[in-house]
């Protein structure tokens, strides 16, 4: 039996972020792997919002339609979590399930997507299997003893199963947020107008059979709060980005909800316009002839919004308007790529604290002679401080905020700045980890900020994909 801990994938493109891969040590089920599975979905689902965490559970782990459904689980998952014990590559199962995975990303490869292998050590090893040693482990065992520790103990103190899988999650998810930001590259950013809070059948047809495109990336990522005082904000950076609106006019609205689709509407032509590119579809299912309350919105794009160039279908099914969208979006695919100017790429502000700029030189200098990316150093004694740099910051593709000496709540502050909350809805805000290392650097977490690491492996790259993904249109 399989079994998947999801909450949907993180991932564009992949069924699953993650297959875990172990010897079944005990007969079904073993106490330390399902512990390890919850606590990790539990952590990412936290910092991700979504996971799908993909096990095998069964002791009858022979024949063919378990062949068929490992190698459809592998072939479809981002991650490969291999838990090992002595005897680890002794199973033909997982030795079968790991070399899978390698045959797999060696065509991935060629696409520019990384295969990201994490051994998890459940006991000391005499000698990590050559197979893994490319590769950087964790161990989740006493480093005194070299036992595997205890699940059961629910302290979360330093060197505790729980802590040691929290520091896991953490890894985990700056992996996937790298793996994000190269996925979406060459994807067709498609905004597909929000219902307010309400469930439309309509809508949710679509939305399905968008989902399973993948060289479609929906938007917006995640539900509006109308009332918000950043809603602006995110809807401007969501519509900079999307290479084509999709809006549906139900056949009933308040007046809540007219007035959120007529916001969407109107800013949806103005940003394509404004852009060179193509103006919003519109279906309306009622035709020309609307409710009542609904007639108002209806001339409205009949009349003002056709002029500009909008297209609208009246009636008809939803199929033929999904045949109009997917017939633009091929369109929009097969058009040469625009000619790219000579103008130097926006700076990267980088947001430095009392004490702090020794360690933002690591950064600083990767920018200016490995990525060819000058930065602008904003040198602040506080969060409000950041209000004097406004103008600046404006200008910038993306932030990053360095954490060196300053403390946590420093960092927090800094990070729920009004000033920066831009960069965080577009995925353009980073916290870069130099300095000593400390309990708080490894278990903290802030949504939609990226993770870096001065001393990670993965520096550079990780800092060259979040520079690539910050200088995305938007």
């Amino acid at each position: 039996m399989a079994m998947a801990i999801s909450t949907g994938p993180y991932l564009p493109k992949f069924e699953h972020d993650i297959f875990l891969s172990y010897r079944h040590i005990d007969a079904p089920p073993d106490p330390w792997i399902e512990q390890l599975c919850e606590k990790l979905a539990r952590e990412l689902t936290t910092r991700l919002n979504r996971v799908d965490i993909w096990r095998d559970t069964s002791d009858l782990r022979y024949g063919d339609n378990w062949n068929e459904e490992i190698e459809k689980a592998v072939s479809s998952a981002a991650i490969f979590i291999a838990v090992l014990t002595e005897n680890y590559l002794d199973s033909a199962v997982c030795a079968r399930e790991f070399d899978l995975y390698l045959r797999r990303a060696g065509h991935d490869a060629t696409n520019g997507i990384e295969s990201v292998v994490v051994p998890i050590l459940r006991h000391a090893l005499k000698t990590l299997p050559e197979e893994f040693a490319p590769y950087h482990y964790t161990g989740i065992f006493d480093k005194e003893s070299g036992l595997e520790l205890d699940p059961g103990n629910r302290a979360n103190e330093k060197g505790s199963f729980y802590h040691e899988v929290a520091v896991l999650g953490v890894q985990l998810v700056r992996r996937l947020q790298e793996l994000a930001g190269i996925l979406q590259h060459g994807m067709t950013p498609l905004f597909l107008a929000s219902m307010g809070y309400g469930a439309d059948d309509r809508r949710t047809d679509l939305l399905c059979d968008l989902l399973q495109h993948d060289e479609i990336l929906l938007l917006p990522e995640k539900q509006y709060i109308w009332n918000s005082p950043i809603v602006e904000q995110r809807l401007s950076a969501d519509l900079a980005r999307a290479q084509l609106c999709v809006h549906i006019i139900p056949p009933r609205a308040n007046d809540e909800l007219k007035a959120i689709l007529r916001k969407q509407l109107e800013r949806a032509a103005q940003a394509m316009k404004e852009a060179g590119r193509p103006m919003p579809l519109v279906w309306i299912p009622t035709g020309s002839e609307p409710h009542e309350e609904l007639r108002e919105l209806v001339d409205y794009i009949h009349d003002e919004l056709a002029e500009q160039g909008v297209e609208y279908l009246d009636g008809d099914s939803i199929e033929k308007f999904k045949t109009l969208v997917y017939d633009k979006v091929r369109e929009l695919r097969s058009a040469p790529a625009p000619t790219v100017t000579s103008a130097a790429p926006a700076k990267l502000a980088v947001v430095i604290g009392p004490g702090d700029i020794v360690a933002s030189g690591e950064l600083t200098r990767l920018l200016s002679e490995q990525i060819d990316r000058d930065s602008l150093r904003i040198k602040i004694e506080s969060a409000d401080a950041l209000a004097t740099h406004a103008d600046a910051l404006a200008e910038c593709s993306g932030c990053v905020v360095i954490w060196g000496d300053v403390t946590e709540s420093w960092i927090q502050a800094v990070l729920d700045a009004k000033l920066l909350s831009a960069f965080r809805e577009r995925s353009a805000l980073a916290l870069c980890v130099a300095g000593s290392d400390s309990d708080e650097k490894a278990t903290f977490h802030a949504r939609r900020v990226q993770p870096l690491r001065v001393r990670g492996e993965d520096f550079e790259a990780s800092l060259r994909a979040f520079v690539a993904a910050a200088e995305q249109p938007s």
